[in-house]
């Protein structure tokens, strides 16, 4: 019985660890989606505006990465200020009235509110009266099938030895998944990364061909 509700247990807490691991995932896929197409929407229509909204798009970007991804792991506050995405909001706002002024600013606010998200994710913390119970469970379980097999000294090391290993085998994958933006299994900008090298290779294109115009 002590086995069994120490299962029911770990499958109870590991369903919210990877539904929360998983929605981390998609959230960073949405915002990095979200960003991308706003810079072809910039591309594709940003007229005289677009070497604005292609800098205030790439330091958020950018900002994103470099300053807000790494503090996610010791993140205690969902409300963090970001300049640069107060600037793309001001470029947005101070765009005309018209087609590429709604699509903006309805991108814009799908990635905050996938920024939301994330941040919302890294400030969570699993409450530690959970990980207590589990490890009760855990050394009860432990005890009971020692009990069961006290008659046999080499049977009651093989058991204890296999349940000692999927216990840990438990700890350790819900451990690792129980923060999303730590550890080996951590959710990375990689989509993010992607955006920010295209910027910047259509930033170095464009230039290029502005200076021979010049000349």
């Amino acid at each position: 019985q002590i086995g069994l509700a120490f299962g029911l247990l770990i499958s109870f807490i590991a369903i919210p660890v990877w539904e929360q691991h998983n929605l981390a995932e998609e959230t960073a896929r949405a915002e990095a989606a979200a960003y991308r197409e706003m810079a072809e929407a910039i591309e594709d229509g940003g007229g005289e505006a677009e070497p604005r909204l292609s800098r205030a798009l790439h330091g958020t970007v950018e900002h994103i990465i470099d300053n807000e991804w790494p503090q996610l792991s010791q993140l205690l506050s969902p409300q963090v200020a970001s300049a640069p995405l107060r600037n793309l909001r001001a470029e947005i706002h101070d765009l005309p009235d018209g087609p590429l002024h709604h699509e903006l600013s309805d991108l814009y606010k799908q990635a905050s509110s996938a920024r939301e998200t994330r941040l919302r994710i890294a400030a969570t913390r699993p409450p530690p009266a959970r990980w207590g119970i589990v490890g009760v469970l855990g050394i009860l379980t432990l005890l009971g099938v020692g009990l069961i097999h006290a008659d046999s000294r080499r049977a009651r090391r093989i058991a204890l030895g296999m349940v000692s290993v999927g216990i840990s085998c438990c700890f350790v994958i819900l451990f690792a998944y129980t923060r999303p933006y730590i550890g080996q299994f951590a959710v990375q900008p990689e989509d993010l990364q992607i955006l920010r090298a295209d910027i910047m290779a259509e930033s170095t294109v464009a230039d290029s061909a502005e200076r021979r115009n010049r000349f």
